[in-house]
């Protein structure tokens, strides 16, 4: 009787430690496609890379894919790129940044570039601007047509967002700092870093951060 509950307990305990996994910048995930971020926590993708195909690019200096479209085998005119949160390939998860927050115009895929409780992901956007010109009589220097000329350019948008919340917000150090505000001695390395390795040290830090206090995925 003993020996059989022993074996009965270790068995439960097995079970929840392959049921129960630490999420840290090391762990590869299971490859698929999530259609929320539940899935992801979960490590439970909804569809997997065995029945689905897709057109895209991939930038490897910005860590993303430029995705055309996304569809089922054999059912070419069925994309579902904009209807899902994100993907994993190859054990690295990407999220979903849609063409109107991007200025572009096909969907892009960017990975989380730190991976945990904490996650870090960062994505070009095309911008338009509209300047104002005017043209002057060389004469009498006074104005005689006025007209707004478009100009494009990029900017690196960052974003943040903590397992626990959910919410995506735009990088912020102070917030970062926040979250992490349990661990002092984390904290007081960042304040000592100078200006210069401020942003190289963050970055260590949340992946550090992450690893002694592990969001657990629980299928």
């Amino acid at each position: 009787m003993k020996k059989t509950f022993l074996s009965l307990l270790l068995f439960g305990t097995l079970t929840i430690s392959f049921s129960q996994r630490s999420f840290t910048q090391e762990l590869k995930l299971t490859d698929g496609l999530y259609h929320h971020i539940g899935e992801f926590k979960k490590d439970a993708p909804s569809h997997f890379w065995k029945e689905y195909e897709g057109s895209w690019t991939y930038n490897a200096k910005l860590k993303c894919y430029q995705v055309e479209k996304i569809y089922k085998k054999g059912k070419p005119d069925h994309n579902i790129q904009d209807s899902i949160w994100g993907f994993t390939i190859k054990g690295v998860p990407y999220i979903r940044i849609s063409p109107d927050s991007c200025g572009r115009p096909l969907t892009l895929f960017a990975e989380l570039t730190v991976r945990g409780l904490i996650n870090t992901f960062s994505y070009e956007k095309e911008n338009q601007e509209l300047i104002p010109m005017k043209a002057y009589n060389p004469l009498t220097g006074t104005v005689f047509r006025k007209g707004v000329i478009k100009r494009n350019n990029t900017t690196l948008e960052k974003r943040i967002f903590n397992l626990n919340e959910e919410h995506i917000l735009p990088f912020s150090s102070l917030i970062l700092e926040k979250w992490m505000e349990k661990d002092k001695e984390i904290l007081r390395a960042l304040n000592l870093a100078t200006n210069e390795e401020y942003e190289e040290k963050l970055n260590r830090a949340v992946i550090v951060f992450n690893s002694r206090y592990p969001f657990i995925i629980q299928k």
